[in-house]
């Protein structure tokens, strides 16, 4: 999972420990699965802060997302998160999210990254294993 990891890390502005916390890898024999979970990302996970007319978070790096009206409060068990009102009343509230890692990693600049990285980390471990046997003979 470290090559998604830092894929995904590197164009977006989220923690490396969130994005491990979604990803998990199985090995079967010589072929690798990586699962990627599909819970929700906060705007706060990407660092998002309110600001004088509403909540704003940098989700790609280098592009700032305002959500006008967007407000923090405290939910409970989960601490302090940014909330939209849905109407004009009060209450609906909805929780401002950011895009998925599973989402992230499907998307073209990650997973065009991802393939590359995979196929050169695949081609390294194979030559190894090559140099290996034909320096045990």
């Amino acid at each position: 999972p470290t090559i998604a990891v830092d894929e995904v890390t590197a164009i977006y502005n989220l923690s490396d420990t969130r994005v491990t916390k979604s990803i998990k890898s199985r090995a079967q024999g010589p072929i690798v699965f990586t699962i990627v979970s599909a819970r929700g990302v906060t705007l706060k996970e990407f660092g998002g802060e309110k600001y004088a007319k509403g909540y704003q978070a940098q989700i790609k790096k280098g592009k700032m997302r305002r959500v006008r009206g967007g407000f923090t409060a405290n939910a409970r068990y989960t601490g302090e998160l940014p909330f939209k009102r849905v109407g004009p009343a009060r209450y609906p509230i909805k929780v401002l999210y950011g895009t998925k890692v599973s989402s992230m990693i499907r998307s073209r600049e990650v997973s065009k990254r991802f393939a590359l990285r995979q196929a050169d980390v695949a081609r390294t471990e194979l030559t190894r294993q090559m140099l290996g046997k034909l320096g045990s003979l």
